[in-house]
């Protein structure tokens, strides 16, 4: 009986880890004798079909991802809803939620990326998405003046926050190690949401005497982009069903992370997160920050404006000195040119 190449490969490898040569076309027939599970022989013809299934998953992921991309792109899949609303064609479960265009492109990263390997169609789907959000709609939002930004952020921008803005991670998967908790870094966490377009300046795990708590700290920059990252922040955990409602309701939480903005009643709480920021953060409201910067940008003018007359002044009196110096020095000069004139003429009668 003929063989392909590849069983031939195959009974050539056998033969040199000394066992017998496999003599029929599908060779994970063998599960009885040497070949049963758990035997080298069969650990091997597994690990061979696992790599061909790799190829043939990766092959598929492509094809589905071109004629998904392909589906968007002829406009035969509806995404945009209107100039600011957008919606995930692949998510009907989700109630045909609403997203911003930065939000669904965040969703699609996630799920796109986060899927497991056996829903090759659903990855496809969402990873064309977000090569069609990023290629052919405007997700970089153009920077904007303070004035903008305050007034763009403002319907997100009730009751006090926890300042400077911050964010807080639940849920973080955690493992006892010789009689303590350990979980993931500040560093990985940071970078996570980093690649997802919210731009922490430091994350912080937070630590009580069993180890790691399973929270975190997210600090964002204190100015208006800082607080533009957080809300994205928030409302994209809540867009996923991961915000804090979902965390202090869910009846098994998993192990998916959740996320919120830090408000008063996180501030105010009696958790382990709640006493680390009323040990170092402040609260106010959105109204109360923009009067402060509105104080200090006027404070700012007043002192640059008496700093601009101070020096203005002292112009004015060098150049005052400056000419009586110059008048000073013109006369000396016609004094000292008369005084010439005069000695000249002496001489000569």
């Amino acid at each position: 009986m003929g063989h392909s190449p590849l069983t031939r490969l195959t009974c050539k490898l056998m033969g040199r880890a000394g066992l017998p040569c496999i003599d029929r076309p599908d060779p994970t027939q063998f599960l009885s004798g040497p070949y049963w599970p758990g035997t080298l022989a069969h650990q091997f013809l597994m690990a061979r079909n696992s790599r061909f299934d790799t190829r043939i998953s990766e092959s598929e992921l492509d094809d589905y991802r071109y004629r998904y991309y392909r589906e968007l792109q002829n406009g035969s899949v509806r995404v945009k809803i209107s100039d600011t609303t957008f919606r995930c064609p692949y998510c009907p479960s989700k109630d045909d939620r609403d997203y911003r265009c930065r939000e669904l492109l965040q969703h699609a990263s996630r799920v796109g990326r986060d899927s497991g390997s056996g829903d090759v169609k659903e990855k496809a789907r969402h990873l064309a998405l977000m090569k069609y959000l990023d290629k052919y709609l405007d997700t970089k939002q153009s920077p904007a003046s303070t004035k903008d930004t305050e007034s763009s952020t403002a319907n997100d921008a009730d009751g006090h926050f926890v300042w400077p803005w911050v964010g807080i991670i639940a849920n973080i998967p955690v493992q006892r190690i010789d009689g303590r908790y350990v979980g993931e870094s500040g560093t990985k966490i940071k970078e996570y949401l980093a690649a997802q377009g919210f731009n922490p300046s430091r994350v912080n795990p937070l630590w009580n005497h069993r180890g790691h708590s399973g929270f975190a700290i997210v600090e964002f920059d204190k100015d208006w982009p800082g607080f533009t990252n957080a809300i994205a922040f928030d409302k994209a955990f809540e867009a996923d069903h991961r915000g804090k409602r979902d965390w202090k309701t869910a009846k098994r939480l998993g192990d998916k992370l959740y996320g919120w903005v830090a408000r008063e009643d996180d501030y105010r709480s009696k958790s382990i997160f709640g006493e680390h920021l009323s040990k170092s953060w402040d609260l106010k409201t959105v109204e109360e920050i923009q009067a402060e910067d509105k104080r200090k940008t006027t404070k700012l003018v007043s002192n640059l404006t008496n700093v601009i007359e101070v020096k203005t002044m002292r112009l004015k009196e060098i150049e005052s000195k400056y000419a009586e110096t110059s008048i000073s020095l013109s006369n000396v000069m016609s004094q000292k040119d008369a005084m010439h004139q005069a000695f000249n003429e002496g001489m000569c009668s």
